[in-house]
């Protein structure tokens, strides 16, 4: 059947390599995600511990 419709077959074409190429495109785009979220998460706790260590020295400058 394939060789009698040509779309057919350019379309069967190779679906294993097909299928592989894009396992990999999104498990790159997921490992890219994933490394971004881990660069903001670690931004965000150092900002975190910056503003509860300059409060705690602003709660030992109001200490009588």
């Amino acid at each position: 059947v394939a060789t009698q419709v040509p779309w057919l077959a350019s379309w069967m074409g190779d679906p294993v390599s097909q299928t592989l190429s894009q396992d990999l495109n999104f498990s790159k785009v997921s490992t890219e995600g994933i490394s971004q979220s881990v660069i903001l998460l670690e931004e965000g706790l150092m900002s975190f511990l910056n503003c509860v260590k300059l409060n705690h020295a602003n709660l030992k400058l109001l200490e009588p």
